[in-house]
């Protein structure tokens, strides 16, 4: 049993419908994106926020992690540009803005 909040993004296991605090709705089930559309009218403008937000994270540590040392062995030409490129290239596919 869960308690959906955050405009169906969010949720937190509870005992039961008497549990529910503030603006949370509960549901019995796990509901399906119809249920949470239809339950959570802005349901798909929060997750593709949400969503955004996590990718804009998860790309600037991939950059940090994965790209940027290919730039600096790029620049002490311990690499290609086009490696450096591809990588970037890599990082945006896997999350996209």
């Amino acid at each position: 049993m869960r308690a959906y909040y955050n405009n169906g993004i969010s949720f937190r296991d509870c005992g039961g419908a008497d549990q529910v605090e503030g603006d949370e709705v509960f549901f019995d089930h796990i509901p399906d994106t119809a249920e949470l559309i239809t339950t959570f009218p802005n349901y798909e403008t929060a997750l593709a926020e949400y969503t955004s937000l996590v990718n804009k994270e998860a790309r600037t540590n991939a950059y940090k992690e994965e790209s940027d040392p290919i730039f600096f062995k790029w620049q002490r030409g311990e690499a290609t540009q086009q490696e450096w490129l591809d990588k970037i290239a890599d990082i945006l596919q896997r999350f996209p803005k």
